[in-house]
């Protein structure tokens, strides 16, 4: 488990470099887990937030905190690196 007590005296001391680094770790994960074929490009929008943390080795707060806000940081990015579009429907 993530030391939160690290975690936010580096965040108390540079917010943005802390949540950049959270979104880093979550990127990879996800995109591994798309190249897995565990997550389609389109499992991206709709997160099981509470699988992502334990595979990131992060709190579950459920609470659409920080932890939440850069899992969905980075599926977004994971979708625009690979360029995904999603199929429109009129």
């Amino acid at each position: 488990m993530i030391d939160l007590n690290k975690f936010y005296q580096d965040y108390e001391a540079n917010p943005l470099q802390a949540k950049i680094g959270l979104v880093q770790k979550a990127i990879a994960e996800l995109h591994k887990a798309v190249q897995d074929n565990y997550y389609r490009f389109e499992d991206l929008a709709h997160l099981n937030y509470s699988e992502v943390t334990e595979w990131l080795d992060w709190p579950d707060f459920q609470d659409g905190g920080l932890f939440e806000q850069c899992i969905d940081a980075a599926a977004n990015a994971v979708l625009l690196a690979m360029d995904y579009k999603p199929q429109h429907r009129v």
